[in-house]
């Protein structure tokens, strides 16, 4: 027999080595990436940390939950104090476009509808101390000449002064050419009639004695001068009613008299004369492209001084 050692009753006891399995090292591995993993959060699980560590009271901390939650509850219920307020603010905008819009539709609205307004008496082409309109819309050819010649026998003007009288239709005044022909010039040559411009006056001046004047503007004076020379054969029969000439009797041969050449108060003239060289009617051109028409020369001398 061989020799055998003394055992060592107090020597340590050697550990088995572990069994070697062939998942061994796979699961060592999962075992050391759990290790790593965070593990998860909860209500309870924060709840039971906090009192552990801090020794708080749980109603403590329930109560902190509590208002946390009313806090976010808050922030978005409608229901809340805060979002009322910009509710309410909100609408007030709203309401508040709505009536500028409305406004401002109402303003254009009534901005288009124009009130017709009586327009004041129209400037005279010479200066006129008094002025008096005819209203011709219920007026017939006839009427219209006897309110011009009721006018002109009492003008209720001082002595010296001129009054300016308006032939209107409603609140519109009438044109030369349209005046002409109510009154009833139908002979007025067409051209001419064109070339005038609505512009023109009907007046009345007194001194010893009442005179009616018309003057009527053109466009151009070559049209004036040729519708007049070619309006001359007519003129007085149509313009006899508006200045009250008396045509009949002796008189009566003057429709078919010639007009001539005359000096009028040293202004060129145009006129149909008496057995005594006086005007019966005449027309004379106080420029260019205004005609003065009357039968009192006094008359011209007063209105050519007002120029």
């Amino acid at each position: 027999m061989e020799p055998t050692e003394p055992i060592d009753i107090n020597a340590p006891i050697p550990t088995p080595m572990p069994a070697i399995t062939p998942h061994a090292e796979k699961d060592a591995h999962i075992a050391k990436y759990n290790s790593h993993i965070q593990p998860v959060r909860t209500f309870n699980s924060d709840l039971a940390d906090a009192v552990r560590e801090k020794g708080g009271s749980v109603v403590r901390i329930a109560i902190a939950e509590n208002e946390k939650q009313q806090r976010e509850y808050q922030e978005v219920s409608i229901t809340s104090r805060k979002n009322m307020i910009f509710t309410i603010a909100g609408i007030l905008i709203v309401a508040a476009c709505i009536a500028g819009l409305v406004w401002t539709y109402s303003y254009k609205k009534s901005a288009s509808i124009i009130t017709p307004v009586t327009p004041a008496a129209p400037s005279s082409i010479v200066f006129s101390e008094n002025s008096q309109t005819i209203d011709t819309s219920t007026m017939q050819s006839s009427d219209l000449i006897t309110a011009i010649n009721a006018i002109v026998a009492a003008p209720n003007i001082q002595s010296g002064t001129i009054k300016n009288i308006v032939i209107a239709q409603g609140t519109t005044r009438s044109p030369s050419s349209q005046f002409l022909t109510t009154i009833g010039a139908t002979h007025a040559p067409a051209d001419f009639l064109r070339s005038l411009s609505p512009e023109y006056m009907l007046g009345t001046y007194l001194y010893n004695q009442d005179s009616l004047f018309l003057i009527i503007r053109g466009t151009a004076h070559d049209f004036l001068l040729s519708g007049m020379l070619a309006w001359e054969p007519y003129i007085l029969s149509d313009l006899a009613p508006l200045y009250a000439v008396d045509v009949t009797g002796a008189n009566a041969k003057a429709l078919d008299a010639k007009w001539s050449d005359t000096v009028i108060e040293n202004h060129d003239a145009r006129a149909v004369l008496d057995a005594n060289k006086k005007p019966i009617l005449f027309y004379s051109f106080l420029n260019e492209n205004e005609i003065f028409i009357s039968t009192d020369p006094k008359t011209l001398t007063a209105v050519v001084g007002r120029l």
